[in-house]
């Protein structure tokens, strides 16, 4: 599926109604609730008007027409969502706002940051593709290695939107404006970039959604609505983003994944899925599995990460379980020196980080632990100093 696509799949299908709809000169705002009398969410996007194929942002008065003007509160705020298909591109604004007010944001993943920090923070040294036109340009030019802007409209020092096929697959770093969405060009830009890219998407268009991670963004960073009246308020009035009130600056980032992989799929792999996720789980997934499953977690393993306070609920899998997924870093943990180690054939790096199976060891049930424990204590220092150099 393409982007928007996987978009309107992840809508919950609640039943939201469109409470307002208002097109301002910069943004367009679309609020939905679930009830005439509940709470409701607000979605931004940019307000564009034109012709996608020619790159125009302007037609004649009255050319480009709204399908269902004066009706469209009459809709479910999913059925407003399907405009962002439209090659209308002001109904596609509508239609983008309206995903944007029905997106489920965890907040709890996302720091209040601004998109310009970032970049000049990841792209100090490195080339940068930046498609669009912000405010925070000239000051961005100084604070990273070589920046081009590439626009459709270039003015003095930008480039035109011709030169994206010949820029972006040599920048290091690449941000997109999230109104490549409303003109359906994102994922053509996304193919451009480069497999190892930082690759930003960016602005207040931007839905703040997983989704776009499935088609190679790395950092989304988008406005969320906090106040609807104040958006309402300022935007009818003209407001430049800048201008507008009742907004949260949100980013996300996708997390790499790292599966541990060993035989059974019992005790390390576990433990080093379980120390990853409690402790680095701002920066990696971490799965396990094993070649032949034993079927169970070793519960001195369990009783090992308790310690720790971590609590783990873990499944002994198979690795064909993860075949199809992709993986930034595969690590086996099997003590190479005692036994063989599996071999991983589905996608990601492979690394080894060997450790003695506990479940061999031998005496009192405390005896064992303390085994346990010294795997666990050695997982929990060397694991986050390996994913440190695959970042």
């Amino acid at each position: 599926m393409n982007i928007l696509d996987d978009l309107l799949a992840s809508l919950p299908q609640d039943g939201a109604l469109v409470r307002n709809v208002l097109v301002g000169a910069h943004w367009t705002v679309v609020c939905s609730g679930t009830s005439p009398t509940g709470g409701r969410h607000c979605g931004l996007a940019s307000t564009i008007t034109g012709d996608p194929q020619d790159g125009s942002s302007r037609k004649p008065h009255g050319h480009e027409q709204v399908r269902d003007v004066g009706r469209l509160r009459l809709k479910s705020a999913r059925e407003l969502a399907e405009y962002a298909l439209s090659d209308n591109l002001l109904e596609a604004s509508i239609g983008v706002a309206a995903i944007n007010s029905l997106l489920e944001v965890d907040e709890h993943q996302a720091v209040e940051i601004n998109a310009a920090k970032v970049l000049a923070e990841r792209g100090r040294g490195k080339k940068v593709a930046l498609v669009g036109h912000f405010p925070f340009i000239p000051k961005l030019r100084e604070q990273v290695g070589q920046l081009w802007v590439i626009e459709q409209h270039p003015t003095e020092g930008e480039h035109p939107a011709e030169a994206a096929a010949d820029l972006i697959p040599l920048a290091d770093v690449v941000a997109l404006t999230g109104t490549a969405i409303i003109n359906h060009t994102l994922e053509g830009l996304l193919a451009l970039c480069r497999p190892d890219a930082l690759v930003m998407v960016l602005g207040p268009s931007t839905p703040l959604s997983p989704a776009l991670f499935e088609h190679g963004a790395t950092i989304i960073s988008g406005a969320r609505v906090i106040d609807p009246a104040a958006v309402l308020d300022t935007v009818s009035q003209g407001a430049t983003f800048q201008q507008v009130q009742g907004v949260r600056l949100l980013t996300l980032q996708k997390k790499k994944r790292v599966l541990f992989l060993c035989t059974g799929n019992s005790c390390r792999s576990q433990m080093a899925e379980a120390i990853v996720n409690a402790r680095l789980g701002d920066e990696w997934q971490a799965f396990s599995a094993g070649t032949k499953p034993a079927g169970y977690v070793h519960p001195l393993a369990l009783r090992a990460l308790a310690e720790m306070e971590i609590t783990h609920v873990g499944r002994s899998k198979p690795a064909d379980e993860f075949r199809a997924v992709s993986f930034d870093l595969v690590v086996t943990v099997c003590d190479s020196a005692a036994e063989e180690c599996p071999i991983w054939l589905g996608q990601g790096k492979r690394v080894h980080l060997g450790f003695p199976d506990p479940a061999k060891a031998t005496g009192t049930e405390e005896e064992i632990l303390v085994a346990f424990r010294a795997v666990r204590d050695d997982i929990a220092l060397r694991a986050p100093e390996l994913l440190a150099r695959h970042a």
